[in-house]
């Protein structure tokens, strides 16, 4: 093999310098180092067939990866920093590390949705030692009979949970009406907390409908405190009332869940409550 030793390159004509012929090879020998001062060709870089060596099958089909037409599907997390930290609870942030969302999300962890009218609405196994807090949403609780008060109970027990009967509860309610007058419930060592009186049937009226606050409900080193405001419309159709409730149990159960019901009649078909876990990390 002949040998050519030169500093230097550069064209007799023009400003283009050729190195062999098509299909020939030039070969860099390992320990070589190139250098660039000026301008890559890209195109001339990422065009032909992908060598074994570097990662490819060497046939005709295999060319340069192209990020924006030939990588699909999802990058798996173990590609980021080793997947170290990564679940269903952390994102990549731009520093290389995996991280916690911010705080304040909502997550579901109860629900029930009446499919036929029923004695009483019952969410168990809702209230955990995972949150702190926890929302609770009531939509459309409807009374069969009509004229009656919604009434409720908390619950323990978890999955087979029961009502917590003792006269333990005190509450107070304070409604607003739409004429202006003011109306009252209030109830010391009660075997139930009262949520709305004199409340009107039919799914039209949407019932009972609100939202509340429950505080460190399955600690047994806290007492449970319930607060929240709703509205519902009065059995006579005379009114549409603003609600405030305020509602304590006075003892140390683990509370695991919550009923609602009426004095009388039924809880009515389509009647809905959803407990939301507060997540404030």
């Amino acid at each position: 093999m002949s040998e050519i030793l030169a500093n230097k390159l550069s064209p007799s004509t023009g400003t283009s310098v050729q190195l062999g012929d098509s299909g020939d090879t030039i070969t860099i020998p390992s320990g070589a180092t190139l250098t660039n001062s000026g301008t890559m060709n890209a195109s001339a870089i990422t065009a032909g067939t992908l060598p074994i060596a570097r990662g490819g099958t060497g046939s005709s089909s295999t060319t340069f990866v192209n990020a924006a037409t030939n990588i699909t599907g999802n990058l798996p997390v173990g590609n980021l920093n080793g997947g170290s930290s990564a679940s269903s609870s952390t994102f990549w942030r731009g520093d290389g590390s995996w991280a916690e969302a911010g705080g304040g999300a909502l997550v579901q962890v109860g629900k029930n949705t009446l499919s036929g009218a029923s004695g009483s609405i019952i969410v168990d196994n809702c209230f955990t030692s995972t949150y702190t807090t926890y929302m609770i949403m009531m939509r459309g609780i409807v009374n069969s009979a009509g004229g009656n008060s919604l009434q409720g109970r908390f619950r323990t027990g978890g999955g087979s949970g029961s009502s917590i009967s003792a006269s333990n509860y005190r509450y107070a309610s304070r409604y607003f009406n739409d004429d202006g007058g003011l109306e009252s419930n209030t109830g010391v060592s009660n075997t139930k907390f009262l949520i709305a009186n004199d409340s009107l049937d039919g799914q039209r009226y949407l019932g009972y409908s609100g939202v509340f606050y429950i505080y460190q409900p399955h600690s047994t080193s806290f007492e449970t405190r319930l607060h929240g405001q709703g509205s519902f419309v009065s059995n006579s159709l005379a009114d549409i009332l603003g609600t405030y409730h305020g509602i304590h149990l006075e003892n140390l159960t683990s509370v695991t869940g919550i009923e609602l019901y009426f004095t009388g009649g039924n809880v009515d078909t389509n009647s809905q409550i959803v407990v939301y876990g507060v997540d404030v990390t």
